[in-house]
């Protein structure tokens, strides 16, 4: 540093107050540039201007405020502004309110300031910024830098010059501008998200309160909060001007209460808690949650979320958000309630406490009146549907009530509508299986004379048999669609490698899956049977076969051999093999079944076998296997002919009964709004 130092301005300070009280103070742009709009409000300024100066790497705040003056003896930078530490309510010309609090000479505005170590924060995201400032055509400034703060200063306290600005180069005739360079931050996409985390940390915009904030020449409004259009349900406290209903264009229920925390204190809040359509709605595109209770007092945020506090784990939980005003919490004659870092509150303060509790016994009212609101939308959500409607209307009263639950249920989940419409349908379908159930209990009491009614029973048994078994080849159907679009030849022979023995319908879907009533010891010899086979193959018959497998199903012994993907044989490297196989089983059967069940053997390959040039040759092949019970598939094969079936399947059973139309409309409904 220079020895002709000008010392027309000075702070004093330690090393560790600038770290403790500066630099560490804050962590976002926007909590720094809300300390910076606090000022202006303080100042009586009626408009505050945020430029983002992408090209230059700065930031300019202005104001048109009272500015600070700096004439002879006077010097306001120097007690207002570098002073830390200054008593913004008790040293100016604040006045008093009737409650005893300080307010702002032009404006009578609930001063926000109170520490005066607001301004320290700009170093957390600027390592120097200029003070431009003017009041009655007297102009004056100075530039502060960290860089130079930390070449002076050390643990001891010492006099910080900052450097002077002379009056022909400040940039402004009346108020404040602050500019900030060196930034630590990068503000590219500063604009996008500040004005809607601006718009949040204030209640202090609008006409009534002659204070308007602008980033980049355009107008931070109320709406820049961007989440009033996600309340579904609205529980406002007290007296709030103007109301924040009137803010919800989407609400659905709105309830009007006292604010009043502690009458014998006088604590009382204004403000709302909300509950959102969808707890994803709180999730923004910064991937920020919104799943917040904001705490703000004198229409600035004092901390940012005294939900997590609560550690309420019910589903609701999810879906709540809000702001909540408690001015109580900072009174003049009050000690300061803040922490030093200025973004939460003193859990151990009475006051708090009080917060607290009145928050607590809130959310509890709210989770209760949360539940049956979803309930009874759940309802009305699900009978957009006709079909569900209709349904709905033939329930007897109990069953009613039970189907209102249920919806009411769904409604409480995180569901995108596809998966709204899945519960719906398994829904309906496990009421029905209820219903026939009871239908089935009636069976003890009808009589032979009783005939339509059996017959109704049956025809409703079948009925939803066929629904579980359309819904079940449906699915089917989608896998193999996904497996087609999904991998290629080489990633679907390892799939089906890997399920094809717990997915029988794969081979023939008439085979629902291994029917698991093998003894034991027909396993274990089956498996015994394999290995000496396998010693009996040659190396090039060893080298060719990945796996093979055995199981039953629907009365009969199954075989399945997988080849590798990159062997090609002859019909007769197929014949030969399987064929040992057989031959070998046969022995096994005779020793555990007294009539020997049918035996099946699929050989499943990767590259067609050599002669099969043409579909003629293909038909020899299975002419020449057809003796030993065998036949040999690839696996498009395999995927291609179970499709095939499945898809015929679907198309004899087109003409659906009562409960699969009701289970075919739930899942072509498409809801316009779910937010009736």
């Amino acid at each position: 540093m220079s020895d002709d130092v000008d010392t027309t301005y000075r702070m004093t300070l330690s090393l560790h107050v600038l770290n403790e009280l500066g630099i560490n103070l804050y962590s976002n742009v926007p909590a720094v540039l809300g300390e910076v709009v606090a000022n202006s409000w303080d100042a009586d300024a009626q408009s505050v201007k945020i430029e983002i100066d992408h090209s230059n790497g700065r930031i300019i705040i202005t104001d048109d405020g009272c500015g600070m003056l700096v004439d002879g003896d006077t010097n306001e930078i120097n007690e207002r502004y570098l002073r830390v530490g200054y008593h913004r309510r008790d040293e100016c010309d604040a006045r008093k309110d009737d409650h005893g609090n300080s307010v702002t000479p032009k404006f009578n505005r609930p001063i926000m300031g109170r520490k005066g170590i607001g301004k320290l924060s700009l170093f957390a995201i600027a390592d120097e910024f200029q003070v431009h400032t003017a009041r009655n055509g007297h102009k004056s400034g100075c530039v502060m830098s960290s860089k130079d703060i930390r070449y002076q200063i050390n643990e001891e306290s010492v006099v910080y010059n900052p450097r002077p600005i002379p009056s022909d180069q400040v940039e402004v005739t009346e108020g404040t501008r602050i500019i900030l360079t060196d930034l630590k931050k990068d503000v590219s996409q500063a604009a996008k998200n500040l004005r809607r985390r601006l718009s949040r940390r204030f209640g202090i915009r609008g006409d009534q309160y002659r204070f308007s904030i602008f980033i980049n020449n355009e107008k931070v409004t109320i709406e820049d909060r961007d989440y009033f259009h996600k309340v579904q349900y609205l529980w406002e406290y007290g007296d709030s001007h103007p109301t924040f209903k009137s803010q919800c264009g989407r609400l659905l229920e709105g309830y009007k209460l006292s604010g009043q925390v502690d009458p014998d204190h006088g604590y009382e809040v204004t403000g709302w808690i909300g509950t959102a359509y969808r707890s994803g709605d709180l999730k923004e595109e910064s991937k920020e949650s919104i799943n917040k209770l904001m705490i703000l007092v004198r229409e600035k945020l004092a901390q940012e979320d005294i939900l997590e506090e609560f550690g309420e784990d019910g589903i609701y939980a999810s879906y709540v958000f809000g702001e909540l005003h408690a001015d109580f919490l900072d009174t003049d004659d009050e000690d300061d309630i803040a922490t030093s870092s200025r973004q939460k509150i003193i859990e151990s303060d009475p006051r708090y406490i009080a917060l607290r509790k009145f928050i607590r016994d809130q959310l509890k009212e709210i989770q209760k009146n949360w539940t049956d609101l979803r309930n009874k939308d759940g309802e009305s959500i699900a009978r957009q549907i006709p079909a569900i409607d209709r349904w709905f209307e033939k329930l007897g009263q109990d069953q009613r009530q039970k189907a209102q639950s249920l919806f009411g249920k769904i409604n409480q989940l995180k569901l995108a509508d596809d998966q709204r419409k899945v519960l719906l349908q398994n829904g309906v379908i496990a009421f029905e299986i209820l219903r026939h159930k009871e239908q089935l209990d009636k069976l003890e009491s009808l009589s032979a004379s009783d005939i339509s009614a059996i017959k109704d029973i049956f025809y409703d048994l079948d009925d939803l048999e066929a629904t579980l078994y359309h819904r079940i080849v449906d699915e089917r159907l989608r896998v193999i669609d996904a497996l087609k679009k999904a991998v290629d030849d080489n990633a679907l022979e390892k799939v089906l490698q890997e399920h094809i023995f717990t997915h029988l319908w794969l081979l023939d879907p008439s085979w629902e899956r291994a029917t698991e009533t093998n003894p034991s010891y027909m396993e274990r010899s089956v498996t015994k049977m394999f290995e000496d086979v396998d010693r009996k193959l040659s190396s090039d018959e060893r080298s060719s076969r990945i796996d093979i497998k055995y199981t039953t199903a629907q009365g009969k012994h199954v075989i399945v051999e997988l080849k590798r993907a990159d062997r090609r044989l002859s019909t007769d490297d197929v014949r030969k093999q399987l064929d040992k196989y057989r031959r070998a089983f046969e022995k096994v059967a005779r020793q555990h079944e007294d009539t020997p069940k049918p035996l099946e053997l699929i050989c499943i390959i990767g590259r067609d076998l050599y002669e099969w040039t043409d579909s003629k040759e293909r038909d020899i092949t299975a002419k020449t296997l057809a003796p030993i019970g065998a036949r040999v598939v690839t696996y498009q094969q395999l995927i291609s002919e179970s499709e095939a079936k499945y898809r015929e399947f679907m198309k004899k059973h087109a003409d659906a009964g009562r409960i699969s139309e009701l289970i075919r409309a739930i899942d072509e409904w498409e809801w316009k709004d779910t937010s009736i």
